[in-house]
């Protein structure tokens, strides 16, 4: 057999073309006719073709005269490749790098042919790891709001935040409408909290109206959105009742609640509050403990206040444990500090 493929060999007159054809052709023999449990291999490693990686292909010239070989993006031989084994796909990579080899010997008197395969960069990139994106801080949060000015004054009241004082909003102009300019203009306001231990750099929330962003005027639009919520959950102090709605909100902690509860109750601020705990010095402890399953291990306690409009704000404390978690809010009336228990609305 070495025999007769030699003697087909040299009959070529050593063609370019069909020693790559034959290099393909054998290829395709020794990774499509693998041993079964060679195809159990883990799959993977496509990585290891990376933008240098080339795979031979065939492809008629404008005349049709001849076959010549032509390169194939990365993302195309990820797509054929695509459920091969490591050990195939490191056989086809050998042996597309002796094809390189053979192929530059051949083509020797025709310098710059540019290479198949870079068979180093291949084993680089199967080696690599990727960096994973690496988390630092929480610079903002934004709401879309009807009143984002009314907004951040009141955070700035009521939560210990500062507006800014920047007088500048952006004014559209149209082809219709009063004077060319808009008689609805984006608006827009920050709040800032300093920077502390636990949040270094301070912390942000971007109050924002756009009505020149879809759905525009249309019904339902973010503005109308939490003006329907706000009207539909009416006075949710009274009732005491925590609602779906409320699940999206911004919570920020606090060392102590009492100086927030004292300043709702003195401006008629509508608030509930709720709390993990269920345990020794509670009402509720032991006998009407969500699911009758104490829980001193993980606690926190939170107040939820709704700022305009519609948007909940959740101040909280104690999450360093069960007992500053009973001492960082003292002013609300235990019957009226709610377990949190995901079976009931009340």
């Amino acid at each position: 057999s070495a025999l007769l493929f030699w003697r087909f060999l040299t009959a070529t007159a050593m063609q370019p073309w069909n020693i790559a054809a034959i290099a393909s052709a054998l290829g395709c023999l020794l990774v499509f006719v693998l041993p079964r449990d060679v195809t159990q291999e883990p799959k993977g490693r496509l990585a290891a073709w990376s933008s240098s990686a080339f795979f031979p292909s065939w492809e008629a010239n404008d005349e049709g005269a001849a076959r010549v070989l032509t390169r194939i993006r990365p993302h195309e031989f990820q797509l054929f490749a695509r459920g091969w084994s490591d050990l195939e796909l490191a056989t086809i990579a050998k042996i597309v790098a002796a094809e390189q080899r053979l192929r530059s010997e051949v083509l020797s008197d025709a310098p710059g042919a540019a290479p198949l395969f870079d068979a180093a960069g291949a084993a680089r990139a199967a080696t690599a790891v990727a960096e994973p994106a690496i988390f630092r801080f929480v610079h903002k949060k934004t709401y879309a709001t009807s009143e984002p000015i009314k907004a951040a004054m009141f955070l700035q009241q009521f939560f210990g935040g500062k507006a800014d004082s920047s007088p500048f909003q952006h004014h559209c102009r149209v082809a219709k409408g009063k004077n060319g300019t808009s008689l609805e203009q984006p608006e827009s306001k920050n709040v800032y909290w300093p920077a502390t231990k636990e949040q270094p750099r301070g912390f942000t929330v971007h109050f924002v109206r756009n009505p020149h962003k879809a759905p525009q005027k249309q019904r339902m639009n973010a503005s109308d959105l939490g003006l329907w919520v706000e009207k539909w959950r009416g006075n949710f102090s009274a009732i005491n009742r925590f609602d779906q709605y409320m699940d999206n909100h911004l919570g920020l902690a606090f060392d102590s609640l009492d100086p927030l509860v004292d300043s709702w109750r003195s401006a008629g601020v509508p608030f509930i509050c709720r709390t993990w705990c269920c345990g020794p010095g509670m009402p509720q402890f032991p006998l009407h403990c969500p699911g009758l399953i104490p829980n001193v291990a993980y606690c926190e306690q939170g107040c939820y206040v709704e700022a305009p409009h519609g948007i909940i704000v959740e101040a909280l404390c104690g999450l360093e444990g069960y007992n500053a978690s009973r001492k960082c809010l003292t002013k609300v009336e235990p019957e009226r500090m709610k377990i949190f228990d995901p079976c009931t609305d009340k």
